[in-house]
């Protein structure tokens, strides 16, 4: 027989009651997250950026520095279960850049936009409803002549040592400027870029650094340089090398030559700086000290009274400084305690001495007189020597050639070893017509 339905029965089934509890319970909880009571509020952090690209203000210059980026936070409010399911994409914060309109630190409005499909919810609120930005425009492929400062640096015998002129590798800028691009209002405080080592050593020997860039104002102040970049080194630093130059005095000196046995020459001539006062690497002092300590060979000959000086170019190498270097050095002759003496002579087989081959050709020497002959030498010795006590030497070589030819005859001083001839700058000594026959 067929059992009828028994809602008593029904009732009392523990399993069914179970069942229905939980489906209650769970409809009353939707009811309540669901329902109008439930608005609650929620923070949300957005991040916003201040981006000037494609705006008026960029286009004009305008460039912002320094932080753009900052964290807000916002403030929503709905149901539980949709603004639970929110995050940071389904909200847009706007900066307001109609505000940036000149350099300068700006304050910028925020505005707040729902981002997504989801609206059911109200935005309350946006902290901080500003954010301040740091403007100014951008000046590009401003050069500056780049300098050193090693004024930190001491060498190890300040008193014989100091330090040197330091070398830059302009490798990366070979004509010695840096291009700074920046802030306007920086770069146009800036008046010099210099490559200073910026910590105290004492230095011995040569060595290399590693330095800053500094940018300098017009008063020697330091500009800040946070928002400006060097074109040519990125880094901001650049390698110098720092030598030690040696301080020493050199003295200089010359050879002289076709001196008479009896001068006395040790007060005879003057030389005009008598030594240079130099600093530079000490290899280079070495080389530049054989070269002053003999300038040139002095001839005694081609000095006379009216003709008393002879003069040497003086080069330093660019690695070496000198003290009021000047371009020349000049040797001249004390002419306080001599005289000079003009005299004539004749030329005759008797006062002329033949040298080399005499033996194949006949020497006769035609009438002739030598005018000029100018003597140099003690005031005394000048003041009593006569053309008696000259004769000539010719040497006529090897292999002479019949003919008249003029020679060059070496004047001797017979009885006056103090006492020279002048031949000038050009000759070696007189010049005499001699026949081979």
């Amino acid at each position: 027989m067929k059992e009828r339905f028994s809602f008593s029965r029904l009732i009392n089934s523990g399993k069914l009651m179970m069942v229905l509890s939980v489906i209650i319970a769970v409809a009353l909880w939707y009811g309540v997250l669901s329902g109008p009571a439930n608005i609650q509020e929620r923070p949300l952090s957005v991040t916003v950026t201040v981006d000037l690209t494609n705006t008026y203000a960029h286009q004009s210059g305008l460039r912002v520095l320094g932080n753009d980026t900052f964290d807000v936070k916002v403030n929503v409010s709905g149901r539980w279960s949709v603004i639970s399911k929110l995050d940071a994409d389904d909200l847009r914060v706007r900066p307001d850049l109609s505000s940036i309109t000149g350099a300068g630190d700006v304050e910028v409005p925020l505005t707040v936009q729902r981002n997504s499909d989801q609206t059911d919810y109200d935005i309350v609120s946006v902290s901080p409803r500003t954010v301040t930005v740091m403007c100014d425009y951008w000046q590009e492929g401003t050069t500056f002549k780049v300098t050193t400062d090693v004024s930190l640096l001491t060498a190890a015998d300040p008193s014989k040592y100091q330090i040197g002129e330091p070398v830059l590798d302009l490798t990366a800028f070979p004509s010695g400027k840096l291009t700074v691009d920046g802030p306007q209002s920086t770069v146009s405080k800036i008046s010099a870029i210099v490559a200073r080592v910026d910590a105290e050593e004492t230095l011995s020997a040569m060595k290399q650094f590693s330095v800053p860039l500094v940018a300098l104002d017009k008063n020697g102040s330091e500009v800040d340089m946070t928002y400006c970049s060097i074109k040519e080194l990125p880094s901001g630093s650049v390698s110098m090398t720092v030598p030690i130059w040696e301080q020493r005095h050199i003295e200089i000196g010359y050879t002289l030559e076709n001196v008479p046995a009896g001068l006395k020459t040790t007060d005879l001539l003057t030389v005009t700086p008598q030594g240079l006062d130099v600093l530079g690497p000490s290899a280079e002092l070495d080389a530049l000290q054989a070269q002053l300590n003999n300038v040139g060979t002095v001839d005694l000959a081609a000095l006379s009274m009216a003709e008393s000086t002879v003069t040497f170019p003086l080069s330093i190498p660019s690695t070496v400084r000198a003290i009021d270097s000047p371009e020349e050095i000049a040797v001249s002759l004390n002419t306080d305690t001599l005289s000079e003496k003009t005299l004539s002579l004749v030329p005759t087989a008797k006062n002329i001495v033949f040298k080399g081959d005499t033996k194949t050709l006949k020497v006769t020497v035609p009438q002739q007189t030598l005018d000029q002959i100018r003597l140099i030498g003690d005031t005394s010795a000048i003041n009593a020597i006569t053309s008696a006590s000259l004769s000539l030497e010719i040497d006529l070589g090897d292999s002479p050639k019949a003919g008249t030819k003029q020679y060059i005859a070496k004047l001797i001083i017979n009885g006056y070893d103090d006492v020279w001839a002048y031949y000038g700058s050009e000759t070696e000594g007189i010049k005499v017509y001699v026949t081979l026959a």
